[in-house]
């Protein structure tokens, strides 16, 4: 039998802290506050909301949905962010999901 589950609710898994970390070690490091970083985030899952949605209608491609979500996060708190640091940034929000996912076993 397969299992699919749903995390609506981060209760599974905590995406805003993999979020800060990854932010903290990639770009911010300490010329953020956490309220700075937080307000990040929610652009960024604004973004990822939007572009989710363009990427289900073929408009964009699964890559630039989950690269594209925190470069324009960034843009709006004029943080400049290439696709490189935004594709660093996306693999290192995966590892971190893996790691936190393996430690809450």
């Amino acid at each position: 039998m397969d299992t699919i589950i749903f995390d609506v609710d981060d209760t599974l898994y905590d995406q805003a802290l993999s979020f800060h970390t990854t932010f903290r070690k990639l770009i911010g490091g300490d010329h953020f506050s956490y309220k700075d970083i937080d307000q990040i985030y929610r652009a960024s899952r604004h973004y990822s909301e939007m572009l989710f949605d363009q990427s289900e209608r073929g408009e964009i491609t699964v890559f630039d949905w989950q690269i594209g979500r925190i470069i324009r996060a960034c843009e709006d708190f004029e943080i400049p962010l290439d696709q490189e640091k935004a594709t660093t940034f996306h693999h290192s929000m995966q590892e971190s999901k893996r790691i936190s996912s393996f430690f809450r076993r």
